[in-house]
């Protein structure tokens, strides 16, 4: 009864963002360089040029509506890519039910702050969970076709999902060690003698076809869609050079933020009843190692030690790891007794649900619900001519936007060249006869304090300042 009523819930809360989002018409900076590489696939016009660093998965999503892109948000421009990141966006909620046939974790997942915000944007950080979730359940149970089409989907999605075979490598090596242990005790001497390496490439069959398999459909995919844009024979020199470039990009400054920033996004976003009981499921785990207990042990280790070396951090790349910290959570509820977990699961809920309430407020702010850039584009290409830009990125925050302190992005929405060209339809020139476009320096948010208030203007000569709340 409980889980149907959760399941309920869950389904009525995305519904809710659904209907919080129906006005949003502003970006992230990545969601438009997604949507110009949508718009490079259709051929539509040749002033939106491929950005090749990028994963093409979303942009192949949005290629097809936006074959029937307007300028200024006009149809479905602004809509259609909406409508596909929430499916995408659903569709991680049931994979998360589905992983951990469990519908408590499904319902935490869609409460938190972290999912409620970024749903409706086109980012790829919500679908490249959904293709990990589907790759590892795949692999949990030995279906290898499945589990390498879904990792490739995943990689083509971020990047930084091909770390998932380091997960599964961790995985068969704790696997087969458990094995041994089981066998021969804990004598390390005796493991060895058994010629345990060996042993491992003997018994590594899934890993290397999934792996094999889902790099193949990774590198083809991407070489074909290089030679449809006409790289010829460069193509699959693209992919390596698209690879290196995401590489350098997690490391593009020192490391700003303190060291703790994503464990304490991870208690901020599910809040600390939720932290502990992900910590008795993580000790609950090491101490039965079920192969499932191994695999997101794995997942979990391998992903967060690469967040955690890497110097750009964002919240929104914890997407990655939230479905091993919600199986830990579930697994640490098995301990309890049926009273027992019924009352803390409720009791939990609590303070999950007055965060989600915040954050659909948030929604409520102009910046939201005012179609401002449709207004800009409309008055700029009334006058019939080019735009001269001056300034790399226009920001835009919403008033409430101190809930994370050390994430300098997460209600930050930066405009750029890309941006602008998509609301306009045209090219932006460096000067002659144009509208010219001044932008404010790059409001960097490092604590709430620093975001001015009332928010600079967006500036255009000859036509005036437009304020988007």
């Amino acid at each position: 009864m409980i889980n149907k009523i959760f399941i309920i819930a869950t389904c009525l809360l995305f519904l809710l963002i659904v209907l919080a989002v129906q006005t949003v018409a502003v970006e992230y900076a990545d969601g438009y360089a997604y949507l110009n590489n949508s718009l490079a696939l259709t051929k539509h016009s040749s002033i939106f040029t491929y950005i090749y660093y990028r994963p093409p998965l979303i942009s192949i999503f949005n290629a097809v509506p936006l074959m029937f892109y307007q300028p200024e948000g006009a149809g479905i421009t602004v809509l259609a890519p909406r409508i596909i990141a929430l499916l995408l966006s659903a569709f991680s909620l049931a994979a998360v039910y589905k992983y951990l046939a469990n519908s408590f974790g499904m319902l935490l997942l869609a409460l938190s702050p972290l999912f409620i915000h970024y749903a409706p944007f086109v980012l790829t950080d919500i679908p490249g969970m959904l293709f990990l979730i589907l790759g590892f359940y795949f692999y949990s149970r030995a279906n290898r076709n499945f589990s390498a089409f879904f990792f490739a989907l995943a990689f083509m999605c971020r990047y930084t999902h091909l770390i998932a075979l380091f997960a599964l490598f961790i995985y068969e090596n704790l696997r087969l060690l458990k094995i041994d242990f089981y066998r021969i005790g804990t004598d390390w001497r005796q493991l060895l003698q058994r010629q345990i390496w060996r042993r491992l490439l003997s018994n590594y069959n899934s890993f290397l076809k999934v792996s094999l398999i889902s790099l193949i459909i990774f590198f083809v995919s991407h070489t074909l869609i290089f030679l449809y844009l006409g790289r010829t024979w460069r193509s699959p020199f693209y992919v390596f050079l698209a690879l290196r470039v995401q590489v350098a990009a997690s490391n593009i400054e020192p490391l700003l933020d303190p060291f703790i920033e994503y464990p304490q996004e991870i208690w901020m976003t599910f809040t600390i009843p939720v932290c502990i009981l992900l910590f008795i499921g993580i000790f609950q785990a090491i101490k039965q190692r079920s192969d499932f207990d191994l695999l997101n042990l794995s997942w979990l280790g391998i992903y967060f030690f690469f967040l955690m070396i890497a110097t750009h951090r964002e919240a929104r790349y914890l997407f990655a790891v939230f479905p091993p910290i919600l199986y830990f959570v579930v697994l640490s509820l098995q301990l309890l007794t049926p009273k027992l977990k019924l009352a803390v699961m409720l009791l939990i809920l609590v303070l999950p649900i007055r965060l989600a309430v915040i954050e659909f407020q948030r929604f409520s702010d102009p910046l939201y619900t005012h179609s401002f850039m449709t207004e800009v584009a409309q008055s700029i290409n009334q006058t019939n001519k080019l735009v001269c830009l001056e300034g790399e990125y226009f920001t835009f925050y919403p008033r409430n936007h101190n809930f994370l302190p050390d994430d300098e992005f997460m209600y930050y929405h930066h405009l750029n060249r890309t941006g602008l060209k998509f609301w306009l339809g045209k090219e932006i020139i460096e000067n002659g006869d144009c509208v010219k476009i001044r932008f404010p320096e790059l409001i960097w948010k490092k604590n709430a304090q620093e975001a001015p208030e009332p928010p600079p203007p967006f500036i255009v000569e000859g036509i005036g300042e437009f304020h988007y709340r």
